[in-house]
């Protein structure tokens, strides 16, 4: 163990609850401390942690100056090609470097996909729900507007309901709610569907 003063220059390797591994001051690597139990830190603007200092965030990268552009995080497949990215604008890249929106894949997309022959209730997982194999006649209860929507970033789920056999599929929101004004949609015709929205409060068709 060396330092003193404000630890300059500093190699301690310390049984203590603060610092149990710490090199160097403006270089920092330390492996343990109250919250924060891997870091990689310095005094300029890029760092990593493993922990946080308010003991919440588990993993994390981050940048203690502005950027207004570039990006700030970016993972390669090991031959040269982006694989993650995420830019200044907190846009979200998969197989590119430069996303344009806050979610960008250049390439195929899978969702999930869910079938059923009998009543059923949707989850908020679910994206599609393909009802019917013959002429069943049933009612697939959506989940509750709420339940289905972010209010912090004010993004609703979206799930789309098809009728693929010949009997007739109703749509019904939770208790009261509604999907455009009305408590139920009719799917009464083969291969027809509805694509709706949450809002927090009702559903609307797409």
């Amino acid at each position: 163990m060396t330092g003193a003063g404000a630890n300059q220059g500093t190699v301690v390797f310390g049984t203590d609850d603060v610092s149990r591994h710490f090199l160097g001051l403006a270089g920092n690597f330390q492996l343990g401390s109250t919250f924060s139990q891997f870091v990689f830190s310095n005094t300029g603007s890029n760092r990593f942690r493993s922990g946080s200092s308010d003991g919440v965030t588990s993993f994390k990268f981050y940048s203690n100056v502005a950027h207004t552009s570039g990006n700030i995080f970016e993972i390669d497949d090991g031959f040269g090609d982006n694989a993650v990215t995420i830019d200044f604008d907190k846009n979200f890249g998969i197989g590119t470097t430069v996303p344009n929106t806050t979610f960008d894949v250049a390439g195929g997309m899978s969702m999930p996909i869910f079938g059923t022959d009998t009543t059923h209730t949707a989850l908020i997982t679910q994206r599609m729900i393909l009802c019917g194999s013959g002429n069943e006649t049933f009612t697939v209860t959506l989940p509750t507007a709420a339940a289905a929507y972010n209010s912090t970033d004010s993004t609703g789920l979206v799930l789309e309901v098809k009728n693929i056999g010949t009997g007739t599929i109703t749509v019904d929101g939770d208790n009261a709610e509604t999907i455009d004004g009305v408590t139920t949609i009719v799917l009464s015709t083969q291969y027809s569907s509805i694509t709706i929205q949450s809002d927090g409060t009702e559903w609307w068709i797409k």
